[in-house]
Parts: C-alpha cells; structure tokens; sequence
C-alpha cells in the first residue's frame, strides 16, 4: 500500500465512499499469505506463535450449542481441574479468558448473540469447538 494521502477505503472495489465499511477496526495485521481462524487464534501479541496439539473430541463434552447465558464443559481429561478457557468472536477477539472454575461451566449472559470459537487449553494440548449464541 503506497502512501497518497487519500483515505483507506475498506470493503469497495469501485473506490465510492458510500460502499465502504462502516464501523470500527481495533486491529489490523497484514500477512503475505493465507492465515486460518486457528492460527490467528494461536499468535499471540507480542508474535511469538503457539502450536495447536489436537486432543481427542470425545475428551470434552461441550453443551448447549447454541447456547444462551452458560457453556457447561464436561472432561474426561486427567487434568480437567487445570483447563483454560478462551472464547474469541468472529473477528479473532479474546472476549472471555478464566480458568475453569468448580462447576465447570462459564456465564455467558454478556456476550451478543453470534458465532464463537471456543478453545480449552489443557496441559495436554488445545481443544477447539465453534459455538454460537442465539440470545
């Protein structure tokens, strides 16, 4: 991108102020090639990248979905008492990050309905699932 003193237009290919994006960015990184959900989910802030070690999908058990006001998480883990949980929105933003408390389940009663990434770090490796809240 060359610098010309005119705006960014974002989300136009015919360059019109009126068909551009109309919102707020808080980031923006540029890559030189394709980057999936779950690798922009493992880079971390300050670039150092974090591998994703896929555990067995039937160790966690991960209801309801869709979901409202709670995620309850089941696991047949050995260590299911030292699990992380991390839900990012479509964008890629970290919108929750707790340890998973006693009753293995996390209050979602702020988040706006719409599609999630749930991630489950373990000592093992990290588990993935897709969420989405419908109210």
């Amino acid at each position: 991108i060359g610098y010309d003193g005119s705006p960014l237009l974002i989300g136009t290919r015919s360059q019109l102020p009126a068909n551009t994006f109309d919102g707020r960015i808080d980031e923006i990184r540029i890559y030189n090639q394709y980057v999936s959900i779950e690798e922009l989910l493992g880079i971390s802030f300050d670039d150092e990248t974090t591998s994703v070690i896929d555990l067995d999908e039937s160790a966690f058990s991960v209801y309801p979905n869709p979901f409202t006001d709670r995620i309850t998480i089941d696991s047949d883990e050995p260590n299911s008492n030292h699990i992380r949980v991390f839900l990012y929105d479509m964008l890629g933003r970290l919108v929750y990050d707790q340890d998973l408390d006693s009753d293995h389940s996390i209050q979602t009663y702020m988040l706006q309905k719409g599609l999630y990434y749930l991630q489950l770090q373990t000592e093992e490796g990290i588990y993935m699932k897709t969420m989405i809240k419908s109210r």
